[in-house]
């Protein structure tokens, strides 16, 4: 099975010259191919060996927004790549209007589900554009991007402080349900000269290929320490949106929950445990649901169903696999 990343971002927030940065960054013998959905505007180099009329090996497309052509068109245009193969790694470029949650959707049904495995989702921001972005009519589709990411790339045209650079990473992860993982990227245009920070080029990290995105089964544990992926890439964390501690419990994206056994469990728990703060998201038979303050609202999350509590008081062992025995009883077969 194929390992992928997906990468989202408005247009001309830099998903391309970030996939460019990251093939540059590879080992020579590495293997790493893109799917793009719009396929007439690659902008991305030749691999080595391709010159002249050749076309790379490594770049396909979709031939359409993904969204909107179908499973028809991805699993013809992933045939094609994976016929030039073998490959270590995918990379798929989804266009800034197109809906990331739907394409997750898809690529977990069929025979599409049988040949790639997401490893992550990375949105690339314009940094700084992101005020005018949010409050603009992009704002359905950024949203999204950030909602449905596991981390996130703001792109600077130059360096900024460290106070700006954490009021800028709480900006983004107060658009996100739970842990966010933020990367701050000096990404110049395409053909400027790289630049620098503390006296070296700044290259984003490339995208993990062998974990598995996310976990399968389901797992709960105590956070005495803020969940992984909450840091900055680059710096300590020095702000007011640090994670308390509280207890996390997952479950994997292909299990499906009763909608209304979750909520009447929610509710129980709520009215045994007032002091807690509850923040959920599950996939159900009808839709994926996120419940703040008891109250159920659609989302795009789409990395796992999940429940967290936080608050000033924990419960003992036996409250907390009392509480896990019930969400286990709300899966529908």
């Amino acid at each position: 099975m194929l390992t992928a990343t997906l990468v989202t971002g408005l247009v001309g927030a830099g998903k391309s010259r970030l996939i460019e940065v990251w093939r540059g960054a590879l080992p020579g013998a590495a293997r790493w191919a893109v799917l793009r959905d719009q396929g007439e505007t690659f902008k991305l180099p030749r691999a080595s060996g391709a010159s002249g009329g050749d076309s790379d090996p490594a770049l396909e497309s979709m031939g359409g927004c993904a969204c909107c052509t179908g499973r028809l068109s991805v699993r013809n245009a992933l045939g094609r790549l994976l016929r030039r193969g073998p490959w270590e790694h995918l990379l798929i470029e989804l266009s800034g209007t197109g809906h990331p949650a739907a394409l997750i959707d898809m690529l977990r049904t069929g025979e599409l589900l049988r040949a790639v495995r997401l490893t992550g989702v990375v949105a690339v921001l314009d940094a700084a554009r992101l005020e005018e972005r949010l409050a603009g009519p992009h704002a359905p589709w950024l949203r999204e991007q950030i909602e449905c990411a596991d981390r996130v790339v703001l792109r600077h045209p130059l360096p900024l402080a460290q106070p700006e650079r954490l009021a800028l990473a709480d900006r983004v992860r107060a658009l996100q349900p739970f842990d966010l993982e933020i990367e701050h990227w000096w990404g110049p245009p395409v053909g400027a000269p790289a630049a620098c920070v503390d006296g070296g080029p700044l290259t984003p990290r490339l995208p993990p290929v062998a974990t598995v995105w996310p976990a399968e089964g389901h797992l709960a544990a105590v956070l005495d320490e803020p969940p992984s992926g909450t840091a900055d890439a680059d710096e300590p964390r020095q702000s007011a949106l640090q994670p308390a501690p509280g207890w996390l419990w997952r479950a994997a994206p292909e299990q499906v929950f009763d909608r209304v056994r979750i909520a009447d469990t929610l509710s129980g728990f709520r009215a045994r445990w007032p002091d807690r703060r509850l923040n959920a998201v599950f996939r159900t038979e009808r839709e994926w649901y996120r419940w703040r303050d008891g109250q159920p609202e659609p989302c795009v999350w789409r990395r796992d169903s999940r429940l967290m509590l936080q608050g000033s008081s924990m419960g003992d062992g036996a409250d907390r696999a009392a509480l896990v025995e019930a969400l286990l009883a709300c899966r529908l077969a």
